[in-house]
């Protein structure tokens, strides 16, 4: 039988095709943009504004402070992305600063393989010795952390015996 308005037929399946990839496709960008589109996140809070604005008048240890400041807010927004830059720029701007690692590990704690890959990489990048000793004991803690709860042991164990042969060093005046 002859349909009008398409010569092969109405149940044709060669016509189908496209309108199926097309409603897939349809689905496909609803699924990537579902973020943006269903958890539309309300504004900023004024807090963090005003601690990056202090952050910016500062330097070293108290611009660290106010950085991680900003990370904490960001936590208890649910914005764990923005907190784990600001603890990562605090890291920078005061690297002996133990603080900023264990923000780190707070905000990036269901990202196993990001924290991982971040605290070695802070593990390469600064030095071990004299006043920066804290935050490499803080870092090699939040591994060890990080190795016991996925369930290895050894790693961890491994990593404390290294963080008990640094040397003693004490707290920042």
């Amino acid at each position: 039988m002859q349909c009008a308005w398409y010569p092969r037929g109405p149940l044709d399946a060669r016509a189908l095709i496209p309108a199926i990839a097309a409603a897939v496709f349809v689905l496909f960008l609803l699924w990537k943009m579902r973020p943006v589109i269903f958890f539309a996140r309300g504004p900023l809070d004024p807090r963090v504004n005003e601690a990056r604005a202090r952050a910016a008048t500062v330097t070293g240890r108290d611009r660290a402070l106010a950085l991680c400041e900003a990370g904490a807010l960001c936590i208890e927004s649910s914005r764990h992305t923005a907190a784990f830059g600001y603890y990562l720029r605090a890291s920078r701007a005061d690297p002996s600063a133990p603080e900023p690692i264990h923000g780190m590990a707070q905000a990036l704690v269901r990202r196993r393989a990001s924290l991982e890959r971040v605290l070695w990489r802070h593990l390469a990048t600064i030095e071990w010795t004299g006043e920066v000793a804290p935050a490499v004991r803080a870092t090699l803690e939040e591994l060890a952390v990080l190795y016991r709860r996925s369930g290895e042991r050894f790693r961890a164990d491994a990593l404390l015996r290294v963080e008990a042969l640094l040397p003693a060093s004490e707290p920042p005046a």
